[in-house]
């Protein structure tokens, strides 16, 4: 509640004063200390609403993807870069400018499906059940047509919340990295591990050095290769990591899907005895498996208005795959 005080009336001073008792208590260990907590209570309530932004009937403010992760990312870029408005995630470089919009978008269309929830149950109701899609969709301006207009309402909206949620682990990831003096991130250079192709490995995770952005644009293979190696490794991506394959994607044409090295990286991913849906899920997230299976996009937040269906179709073929691979 502290950070996100605005001054309204009385003496401008104390506000200051207390203003600043608080950024100075977030520095160091304390600092560290909070975002960690606050990282916690995350990872509690996503497990407790579902662990999934793709549900049948998702919880609009506390489920993942909901419009408290985007609070959690704030509060953190607060507490890190005394954050005051949205636009300054763009002048802090913790978004983009498109990012921000994209944020406000995302924002703007959550806010609404949570009034209209309020509106129709005559108070506080956070749930999008099936019994409130339908008159929530009409209220939105989703109306029947070649696709049902309840089927699109989901299918937007599990585009603006998977977007919400990204974007806010995005702004997470950009801060914590950023944190720590210019020797603890020299150190941090010195300890890492080379893995190959100008990646390298750092408290298990795959890592692209400053000296090796170019590594896509020398060899556009390797932004499939780079997965696995997460998968046969068992490492997480960096932020950084992520952020290089996002700003090369325009990489993956014709020529890149024809390429057999590309293919045999792919079916390498694939033939794998685990962690494939998780791979696959991870690259649909960060924009490769559309790029390069163009098809797969068509089934992207497709939803089946039935109490049967209970993910979108590109979740439900990952959770068929964590099932299969499940039997092994």
């Amino acid at each position: 509640a502290m950070l996100e005080a605005r001054f309204l009336a009385g003496h401008q001073t104390v506000f200051a004063e207390m203003q600043e008792r608080l950024w100075r208590g977030l520095q160091g260990r304390r600092g560290e200390q909070y975002i960690s907590e606050k990282l916690d209570e995350q990872e509690r309530r996503h497990r407790k609403f579902g662990g999934s932004v793709y549900l049948q009937e998702p919880n609009v403010k506390e489920g993942p993807g909901g419009l408290r992760d985007f609070h959690v990312a704030l509060w953190i870029a607060r507490a890190r870069h005394r954050l005051a408005t949205l636009t300054d995630l763009s002048t802090l470089s913790l978004l983009t400018p498109v990012e921000v919009g994209q944020c406000v978008q995302a924002l703007d269309f959550l806010l609404r499906v949570r009034s209209e929830l309020h509106y129709l149950q005559s108070g506080k109701h956070d749930v999008l059940n099936l019994a409130v899609q339908v008159p929530v969709a009409a209220n939105l301006g989703f109306c029947d047509g070649p696709q049902y207009g309840v089927e699109r309402f989901m299918q937007h909206y599990y585009l603006r919340a998977g977007g919400l949620h990204q974007l806010s682990r995005r702004v997470i990831e950009r801060c914590r990295e950023r944190s720590g003096s210019h020797v603890e991130a020299m150190m941090k250079r010195l300890r890492a591990r080379d893995i190959g192709d100008d990646f390298v490995e750092l408290n298990r995770r795959i890592h692209i050095l400053p000296a090796q952005q170019a590594c896509f644009r020398e060899d556009p293979v390797r932004l499939l290769k780079i997965f696995w190696y997460r998968q046969e490794m068992g490492y997480e991506l960096s932020g950084e990591a992520k952020e290089a394959i996002r700003s090369h994607l325009d990489l993956i044409d014709d020529g890149f899907r024809r390429s057999n090295r590309a293919l045999g990286f792919f079916l390498a991913i694939l033939r794998a005895p685990r962690g494939v849906a998780e791979t696959l899920r991870q690259m649909h997230q960060l924009g490769v498996l559309t790029a390069y299976v163009p098809e797969f996009a068509r089934i992207a937040f497709l939803v089946q208005f039935d109490y049967y269906q209970r993910y979108p179709v590109d979740e439900h073929t990952f959770l068929l795959l964590d099932c299969l691979e499940s039997l092994h």
